[in-house]
């Protein structure tokens, strides 16, 4: 997924710990996942989901771009029950795991900051004449 796609911009980002450049990232049906500097590279639009656990269906290719082919992301939640995580498991077509599985975390966001309104907010006690003229 390409980072400047209106899509990335609403992707839920999980990071691994351990390698701050190993992301996956879900936009609605689409997923990719950049397994690292030297791990392989998932990208998949279409998920089958079976209870808590869904598997996307896409291409992979290794680090230096070569085509590795079809392959299945594997995604779960934690097995503790922790919610801001998910553990993925990359396969190829023969089933075989490519990568992981990987506990990632959901990627923390800034919150954007509201700014202060240009007058004192009224309160229940104030008496209408204390309150500022747009809002009578």
């Amino acid at each position: 997924m390409d980072a400047a796609s209106p899509a990335a911009h609403h992707a839920i980002r999980f990071v691994a710990r351990t390698d701050p450049a190993f992301v996956l990232s879900l936009a609605g049906p689409r997923a990719t996942l950049r397994g690292g500097v030297s791990g392989p590279h998932f990208e998949g639009d279409q998920a089958l989901r079976a209870g808590d656990e869904a598997r996307l269906f896409g291409r992979c290719t290794g680090a230096g771009g070569e085509a590795l082919g079809r392959a299945t992301l594997q995604v779960a939640p934690l097995p503790d029950g922790d919610d801001r995580g998910l553990c993925v498991t990359l396969r190829d077509a023969a089933g075989r795991v490519l990568l992981g599985p990987a506990v990632l975390q959901r990627e923390a966001t800034p919150t954007p900051r509201l700014e202060k309104p240009a007058w004192p907010r009224p309160t229940l006690t104030d008496t209408p004449a204390a309150w500022p003229a747009a809002t009578r």
